[in-house]
């Protein structure tokens, strides 16, 4: 009976060594894999050289050797030669990554109506890229300026503390684009003014003075109109329009401008064409509602 068991004990030991050898070779196969995922996440990053006029300025210089090993889950990536002054970057993955540029030109999108967040004593403007995931953060109070960008995630939050050790200077806000528009049509507004949407798409009613309004979202570009302005010089007889909920447009490739025409009063619209058409066919609801039809009345092509 003893000579029966030791024989099937004798048996399974092959079998139990080959069960620990693939698991072996599974691990090893894992830790492996790992091991050149790791070197290949954090292989030197290539960054290409951006308008930055202050990169190479000592405090840019200081910054740079101030920034932390993390960001997040992040781990600080050397760059790769010709590397641009000023700049530095985090990996995770050899394409996801986090990468900051200081002493570039300071964001043309700050204006008054821009949703800021302070984190640590420091000013950032989200300025998300509508056809990702990207967004970059810019400094509105630092000299010299800074952006940082992410995918997915806020990364002020590890690098506001250096930041806050260059010298504070409040940026100028930019003015929108019809912020200097004349209305002289205004006295015809005033039931489109009080009948405005509070929200077009994402894009929520936060300014309304007089004649003009604006809607913000974070990180994008705000939505303003101007009503009661003159025919705009791009308009001449039989030019091709687009009709939306029965008000045509016209669209001015030259000033980045549309004009809801056909109507009692002209409405001007600075309208980010990266928001799709949910901001044209509110305002024309709106439009079509409070101002009766009048004026020249062109023909949608």
């Amino acid at each position: 009976m003893h000579d029966v068991d030791n024989a099937h004990d004798f048996n399974r030991t092959p079998i139990y060594i080959a069960l620990v050898l693939s698991i072996l070779a599974v691990l090893g196969a894992i830790i492996g894999a790992r091991v050149v995922f790791e070197r290949a996440a954090h292989q030197p990053v290539a960054l290409s050289a951006i308008m930055a006029p202050q990169a190479d300025s000592p405090e840019c210089a200081d910054l740079i050797a101030r920034l932390p090993e993390r960001v997040e889950d992040y781990r600080r990536t050397p760059l790769a030669d010709p590397a641009p002054a000023g700049a530095a970057a985090w990996s995770r993955t050899s394409q996801d990554r986090v990468t900051l540029r200081c002493g570039i030109n300071p964001t043309e999108q700050y204006s008054r109506v821009s949703d800021t967040e302070t984190v640590d004593g420091v000013r950032w403007l989200q300025v998300a890229d509508p056809a990702t995931d990207l967004s970059t953060w810019y400094t509105v109070d630092r000299i010299p300026a800074v952006a940082i960008t992410a995918e997915g995630f806020n990364p002020t939050g590890a690098v506001s503390g250096e930041a806050a050790h260059l010298a504070r200077a409040e940026q100028e806000p930019a003015a929108l684009p019809l912020d200097a528009a004349p209305t002289p049509e205004q006295g015809r507004c005033g039931g489109l003014m009080g009948a405005l949407p509070e929200r077009l798409g994402e894009h929520a009613l936060t300014e309304k003075e007089g004649t003009k309004a604006v809607w913000t979202a974070p990180g994008a570009e705000p939505i303003q109109i101007a009503c009661g302005v003159d025919m705009p010089a791009a308009y001449e007889p039989g030019e091709r329009l687009t009709q939306t909920n029965g008000v045509p447009w016209l669209s001015d490739g030259d000033t980045g401008l549309s004009y809801a025409l056909g109507r009692e009063a002209i409405v001007a619209a600075h309208l980010p064409s990266a928001l799709g058409d949910a901001p044209v066919v509110g305002l024309s609801e709106a439009i079509a509602a409070a101002l009766k039809p009048g004026g020249e009345a062109p023909s949608a092509g």
